[in-house]
């Protein structure tokens, strides 16, 4: 299901952006095991490391398995 949702999504299918749909329907308890140890990035190098991390396709290889 998450393979067919990064598909969809395409850029959109960020870790914010699933951690907002996982809240809205009310599943807490994903995100506790899925999502911890995350800090928002408001430096813009940092930033831009961070776009050229997920650009990279590192991030989708991950969710996939």
């Amino acid at each position: 299901m998450l393979h067919t949702w990064i598909e969809r999504e395409k850029d959109a299918a960020s870790g914010n952006a699933l951690e907002r749909a996982l809240r809205s329907i009310g599943r807490l308890d994903i995100i506790a095991k899925c999502i911890y140890a995350v800090e928002e990035v408001t430096d813009i190098k940092e930033k831009q490391a961070a776009k050229i991390y997920l650009d990279s396709g590192l991030i989708r290889h991950v969710l996939t398995w």
